[in-house]
């Protein structure tokens, strides 16, 4: 495939067991806003659906303008097979370099590899951390920020910040509320991710998945093979 050498060497590989990341931390702490409900700013498509009775409070840092932008939710499985992670990189790069707004918790070795990629677009991301948000980011964030590209929301309050099992599912159920269609790269059969893929399938919500043997029970659930133009479409249609 065109690309997968530069691409290796842009990106790591996706590996769980790697050593983690210490970027270099701004000093400058930011500041956390809140949006109500009732706020004018609240993204309208968490006021219907399984968010119209809850009252979610949220909670962010950055601009936050883009949440009225129609996005496209990202959640991946921890272990990802090699068939789809260089894959998923080519994929990832076609939706930045179309200007899709991309939301995500970015915890995952491949949502973190696909952020950085992100990052070095010009198109905004949401990042959904599963705690109340924090005041202090790595420089390249804080640079994004400060470009009004990065924008991070989350639906935890402020005494929320260790983030667990169930915040992961309940951030995911954030993102796939807030955005048109969502795409996973992969979902391990049985868990957490796979069972949020099958409940935006079971509700008519686009999902996108890179077309693999491994991601055979997706497809057959009714998942898309990812495709900037039926990305692109999909949102454009559900922003008319």
């Amino acid at each position: 495939m065109p690309g997968e050498q530069s691409m290796n060497k842009d990106l790591t590989n996706s590996d769980p067991n790697r050593p983690p990341r210490s970027p270099e931390m701004a000093r400058d702490a930011v500041v956390v806003w809140h949006l109500a409900p009732a706020d004018a700013e609240y993204p309208q498509q968490l006021l219907h659906g399984k968010f119209a009775s809850q009252e979610i409070n949220l909670y962010g840092v950055g601009d936050r303008a883009v949440l009225q932008r129609p996005c496209l939710g990202l959640v991946c499985s921890v272990q990802c097979p090699g068939s789809v992670v260089i894959k998923t990189y080519d994929a990832i790069r076609h939706i930045r370099d179309a200007g899709i707004v991309v939301a995500g918790g970015f915890h995952s070795p491949m949502e973190q590899d696909c952020l950085d990629f992100l990052l070095r677009g010009p198109q905004a991301v949401i990042l959904s951390p599963a705690r109340h948000p924090p005041t202090r980011y790595p420089a390249q964030q804080r640079q994004a920020m400060d470009e009004r590209q990065l924008c991070v929301l989350s639906r935890f309050s402020p005494g929320f910040r260790s983030q667990d099992r169930r915040s992961a599912i309940l951030r995911n159920e954030l993102i796939t509320a807030l955005c048109a269609a969502v795409f996973v790269p992969h979902a391990s059969p049985g868990g957490a991710v796979h069972a949020t893929a099958m409940t935006c399938l079971a509700r008519g919500q686009a999902v996108f998945t890179i077309p693999s043997e491994d991601n055979a029970d997706l497809l057959q659930a009714g998942a898309l093979p990812v495709d900037v133009s039926s990305v692109s479409q999909c949102l454009r249609s559900s922003h008319v």
